[in-house]
Formats: C-alpha cells, structure tokens, sequence
C-alpha cells in the first residue's frame, strides 16, 4: 500500500480537451460537498479532478491495442476473465485459450453419427468439463469451450503500468503465475487480487470452484503457492471476485486488512490480522442507484466489487468502492461508492462508466486527480469472447505523444 509521504507523481503527457461536455455531465453526478465521493470541483471549468469518474475508455492511439477501442490488452485467441492493476503498475488477470471446436465423425452405422467426443468440450487435458463454466453470469462467456482458466500477470512497462515512450498505458501478454492445483479448486482459477506488502511478497487472493483461496509469492513474478484450502468457503452460493485493502491508511478501520467479495448477488465484507486468516464481517449496506430512466431498469443485484484505498489533498484516506450494478433488463452499470473507515458507505448514486455490459472494475490512481479504470467486457458486438478494457478519468485527459 501506498504510504502518502512516498505517493509517485504522474509524469504523464497530458492534453485538457473536450472539457466544456464533460464538465456538464460531471457537475450532474457528483453529490456537492461529498468529500469522499468528488468534493468540490475544480478547474478548469468546473471538472472535478480527484479520478472518480464518469471514465471514459481510452482510444486506439492512446493505448496502441488496435482492437477493439478500450482495450487494455489483446492475445489471439484468448478469453479474459477478471484484471486488477497491483500498487507496482502491474497487471494480474484471469484467462484462458478457446478450445477447437469438435467436428462430427462420419457417423458408422452402430453409432449414429455421434461427434467422436459426445460434444462435450473439455478443459486442458483433464477430460473434464471446467467446473468455472457451471453457472453462466451476465454475459459471461461459456467458459466450457475453453481450457481451464489460470493467472497470469504481465508487468509493466514502466513507472505505474504507463510506457512514457509511446504513452501506452496497455500491456503485453504476460507469464501464468498460478494454476488450479488443489482439489477444492474444481479445475481452474480466476478473479486475482494482488496486495504487495512492504517486504515485496505478495498475497494473491483469486475466486476457484471452492470459494475464495490465497497464494503466496516471494515477489510479483512469483512462484506462487495456491492455498491448501479456501479462505473464505463455498456454501449454497459460489464466493468471487475478492478484492483486498490494507487499511493502515485508514481511521477506524476494524482490521488491518477488509476483504469485499461477492455471494449471492450481494457484496460482503471479510476481516483479516495477516491477511491469511480471514473472518466475515457481514454484508456492505449499499443505497440501490436509482434508474435514470427506463432504459436502465431497477437494480436486482450487486457484485463484482474492486477497491481501493485513496488519500486526499487534504490528506484524508478513504476506501473507494466500484462495483456492478446488475439491473432487472440483463444490463450491469459500473457505480461506486465510498467510505473513510471502509464501512459506512456513501452510494455515488450514478454510472461512472458509459457501457452497459462492464463488469469486474479496478481502479489504479495516477496521483489525486487522475485515475485509470480497469473493466471487464465483450470484446466486440455478438461475440462471446471477453477483454479487459481501460478508462481514464477525468474524461478531458488526453494522452498525447512526447514532444
């Protein structure tokens, strides 16, 4: 975690554009004097500049990923699954490669011309459906038709995940750091959540079959040991999405380390001493956004929750809370929330993504006024296949070459 004496200012090249749209569509959203939630808003004209949002996706010549727009990272063939950008600028996201499609035989006459593998896909090599594709979830892919989803993290380029030469704030294909290796796992893992620690070990939290688990790792690029058992078990729902904070930063914060994940359509709070231990806290109490109209239909669910500790001008530290808001027509809006001692949380009450079908949001903050958000989505209009796409918020910022 990221101690305020030491925070890194941004070197970007930065281009203030397109302000005067984006500076009316800001003032709509933000709560006045809501510290946590915007504050006051700033120049020029009015934008607030403290990186909450709306977010808008970074475009083809800022992130140099030719397709789709937004994209943060891009592999032939590849199916993404949830990312977070760790406190070193490094990405750490879950995937896996489609698997070929099964062809009928030619059918002999005593099996009816039944495909020679009954059409059951199956995961990488263990001749068994990935357990991860049981339950579809809004627009998720048909993780059946790939192998089995592992860790992978790609580091960055350079200084907080941004190439200062090209001002790519996207990434390569990075290395597998962690496999399903233990039986509670079900075959496959996903959903990763690093927390660097001071003496740069990591505890990397990820989402199985079985529940919520963590892996130790001596460094960022590993290797990583997958836990023996989950840290927070499986029960008539399936736990994921873990996202992590230190609280060290915070006042009032009820343990060293909060834990939010999602269960059932809500998202719940885990305490923790050493982060390898954890025990429930209970349910984060969250003010339903309202439709704006009837296009947006009425919040049914919560989930997907990424958070992350932020520390003011005024030098007051809070919890910022994004999250999916899942909406009675099948759309999911990106929301957020906000809380100073990473309880009490004061709802935004608005999107601060435009898309409709983004999921699994992770904010990295550039300094106090600039900040990047990580997104899970389609990868294109009627596919199936899934990316991790970026945004930038203010929306105003443009990046733009060195000079």
């Amino acid at each position: 975690m990221r101690d305020t004496s030491t925070r890194r200012r941004s070197t970007l090249w930065l281009a203030l554009a397109g302000l005067t749209t984006l500076a009316s569509a800001a003032g709509a959203t933000l709560a006045p004097g809501c510290a946590t939630l915007g504050g006051t808003a700033g120049e020029p004209e009015g934008l607030p500049h403290n990186g909450t949002g709306p977010f808008r996706d970074l475009s083809v010549a800022e992130t140099n990923v030719r397709s789709p727009s937004g994209a943060a990272i891009a592999i032939a063939g590849v199916t993404f699954d949830s990312a977070m950008v760790a406190s070193d600028g490094s990405l750490f996201y879950a995937a896996a490669m489609a698997l070929p499609r099964s062809m009928p035989d030619a059918g002999m006459p005593d099996d009816a011309g039944v495909p020679s593998d009954a059409g059951v896909p199956t995961d990488a090599g263990m001749g068994a459906p990935d357990a991860g594709g049981s339950t579809r979830r809004y627009g998720e892919p048909d993780w059946t038709t790939h192998a089995a989803r592992a860790i992978s993290r790609s580091p960055a380029t350079a200084a907080m995940g941004l190439d200062h030469v090209t001002q790519n704030p996207a990434f390569a294909a990075g290395t597998t750091i962690l496999s399903a290796s233990q039986p509670w796992e079900g075959g496959y893992v996903s959903d990763p959540w690093a927390v660097i620690r001071g003496d740069g070990s990591v505890l990397l939290y990820y989402a199985a079959e079985g529940g919520i688990g963590v892996a130790t790792g001596a460094s960022v690029s590993g290797p990583f040991t997958g836990g023996a058992s989950p840290v927070i078990a499986a029960g008539a729902t399936t736990p994921r999405r873990p996202s992590v904070i230190d609280t060290h930063l915070l006042t009032g914060a009820s343990h060293p380390f909060l834990m939010y994940y999602e269960d059932g359509g809500r998202i719940l709070v885990a305490g923790s001493s050493d982060g390898l231990a954890w025990s429930p806290i209970g349910t984060v109490s969250l003010t339903p956004m309202p439709a704006r109209d009837d296009r947006d239909g009425d919040e049914v669910e919560v989930g997907g929750p990424g958070a992350i500790v932020v520390t003011s001008p005024a030098q007051r530290s809070f919890v910022r809370l994004y999250y999916e808001s899942r909406r009675s027509n099948g759309e999911t809006l990106v929301t957020l929330a906000a809380a100073p001692e990473g309880a009490t949380f004061e709802a935004f009450g608005r999107p601060v993504v435009e898309a409709r079908d983004r999921r699994f949001p992770s904010a990295y903050e550039i300094d106090d006024r600039i900040s990047f958000l990580y997104t899970w989505g389609p990868d294109g209009p009627g596919t199936s296949d899934a990316t991790t796409f970026v945004g930038i918020a203010p929306g105003g910022v443009r990046l733009v070459p060195e000079m």
